[in-house]
């Protein structure tokens, strides 16, 4: 990997929200990071190891006691291409509720 970004949720003072919409928000937007790497050519991996909620890592993001560090993002170059795994139909993991 040749870069690496680090994500966090700080959260909003006026609590307007609550914490899973922000944790969300960021995802999304974490998401959104993903596709447009993907879309460039660029091979990218969301970790969310255990640096993730070290004490020093938290300190040095500037992360209070109500925000969380919610990982990596490791973006590099991609290798040679992998085949893709044997789908499945959905019906061996979908059941649909009519009623």
């Amino acid at each position: 990997c040749s870069h690496i970004i680090l994500i966090g949720m700080k959260r909003q003072e006026s609590r307007k929200l609550p914490e899973w919409e922000e944790v969300a928000a960021v995802s999304s937007a974490l998401q959104n990071m993903q596709l447009c790497a993907t879309a460039y050519g660029v091979a990218c991996y969301w970790s969310t190891g255990a640096m993730s909620t070290d004490p020093s890592m938290l300190s040095w993001l500037e992360l209070g006691p109500d925000d969380l560090a919610l990982g990596m993002l490791m973006l590099g170059q991609r290798g040679e291409e992998v085949a893709a795994p044997e789908r499945h139909p959905q019906e061996n993991f979908v059941r649909w509720q009519r009623k």
